[in-house]
């Protein structure tokens, strides 16, 4: 079975975080990711394009 999803991630800093778009599919029972890109300089209309 081939589950895909777009999914959002974020990421901590010492004073602040950044949100990543990645692309999750799974695969003969195992979870891949390709990360699309960082917000805002990725728009979540974009990600969904790639």
């Amino acid at each position: 079975m081939h589950k895909k999803s777009l999914h959002r991630s974020k990421r901590f800093a010492k004073r602040y975080y950044y949100l990543f778009f990645y692309f999750r599919y799974r695969l003969n029972k195992k979870t891949q990711s390709i990360k699309i890109g960082k917000y805002p300089t990725t728009t979540l209309s974009s990600a969904r394009e790639k």
